[in-house]
């Protein structure tokens, strides 16, 4: 006997839930506008903030360069910005004010987060007699984030050596513009940002505003248009739109995104790689020009470092992306190797998030880093 017959009731359920399937997949989002999806796809406390962001009451601030910066004179717990925008540990102005001076760019990678204090920043540990620092690490920054800001204003503090931090996976940094679609779980940052793509051997810059782009969010076709057209990862959105709604095909989509994301062991992304590499040269040639040498510090966080589990077989990305960066030219400080030789347990050298570094990790960094700079400089340093 037929299920529709034995148990009419369960076979209607079934009808109607496979029913109400096909039409999300297949009907409605052809029906429905793109802004209400975006309304359910973004969190409450991500509109929340962007709401904030423009009334300058977030730790960030709209920059109509970067799209966003630090706050100057922001001062929440450890967090605390000085009118520059950086996290320094004392005063400073244009010039400096001992014999070398280091500047350092990046993410929360190298401003340190929220957890640690400004002295136990990796610039702080590496400040000593001969040596100043200045921190201007800002959070969810991508290289090319840091080209445009030392270009355009950062340069003018006339730093000796810049120290440029690179996170984990910075190709997809570069091809994104809009946070929340490459990272929707990072509500604190979800804002718009310029990028580069590479044409001729030549980086042209995609702009964006913040202003016209967030405004009236979730309410604004034009952002979506444009990440359609620009954003490498406008298909996690896309997928939410048609596989978000509903548990069965919310199971798909998650399976969907993992093999996505698995993909990237076994495939490579030649182009990515080229625009990795053309922005990497670019910030050198931008510090030779202000005449300041680069320094690149390649972060690991604690799944990269132990390659613990299922990582241990597959590709090491890692590595890869090392060896790429050495074959551009860029002097490389391989973090990962760094802590390995320390011989120190992750859990003492990483944040409880497991990704930003404790403040036992930061000045296993900053001894690394004074050596490197002892040996370009030929300073003698004390040690602090």
């Amino acid at each position: 006997m037929h299920m529709k017959e034995r148990a009419p009731l369960l076979y209607r359920i079934f009808v109607f839930y496979f029913a109400a399937e096909f039409l999300t997949i297949f009907i409605i989002p052809f029906i429905l506008p793109e802004t209400t999806y975006l309304s359910l796809y973004l969190s409450n406390k991500a509109k929340e903030k962007t709401r904030l962001f423009f009334k300058n009451e977030n730790s960030l601030i709209p920059d109509e360069l970067a799209g966003w910066k630090n706050r100057p004179g922001m001062s929440r717990k450890n967090w605390v910005i000085d009118q520059h925008g950086s996290r320094a540990t004392h005063d400073f102005s244009f010039q400096k004010q001992k014999p070398v001076r280091v500047m350092f760019l990046g993410s929360s990678m190298i401003n340190g987060g929220t957890r640690i204090t400004n002295k136990e920043t990796i610039s702080a540990y590496l400040e000593d007699a001969q040596i100043e620092t200045l921190n201007f690490g800002t959070m969810m920054y991508s290289l090319d984030q840091v080209l445009l800001t030392y270009q355009d204003r950062l340069h003018r503090f006339n730093p000796d050596i810049i120290v440029v931090g690179i996170d984990i996976e910075p190709i997809a940094g570069l091809k994104n513009h809009y946070i929340p679609f490459r990272m929707p779980a990072e509500e604190n940052v979800p804002y718009i940002k310029p990028r580069f793509e590479l044409h001729s051997e030549k980086l042209n810059l995609i702009r964006v505003s913040a202003q016209r782009m967030l405004e009236n969010i979730p309410e604004n076709e034009a952002l979506i248009s444009f990440l359609s057209e620009n954003d490498a990862f406008y298909y996690k959105f896309s997928s939410f739109c048609h596989m978000g709604m509903l548990p069965g095909s919310s199971g798909v989509r998650y399976i969907y995104l993992k093999t996505h994301r698995l993909l990237r062991y076994f495939k490579s992304d030649p182009q990515g790689e080229l625009l990795l590499k053309a922005i990497v040269k670019q910030i050198r040639l931008e510090a030779k020009k202000h005449g300041a040498s680069a320094l690149f510090l390649m972060n690991t966080d604690e799944t990269t470092l132990l390659q613990s589990g299922i990582h241990g077989y597959l590709k090491d990305l890692y590595e890869h992306e090392l060896s790429l960066l050495k074959s551009s030219g860029a002097r490389l400080i391989d973090v990962r190797a760094i802590f390995r030789e320390s011989r120190m347990g992750s859990s003492a050298l990483f944040d409880p998030d497991h990704s930003h570094y404790s403040a036992k990790g930061n000045k296993v960094i900053a001894e690394a880093l004074k050596k490197e700079i002892h040996k370009e400089t030929g300073i003698l340093s004390e040690t602090n």
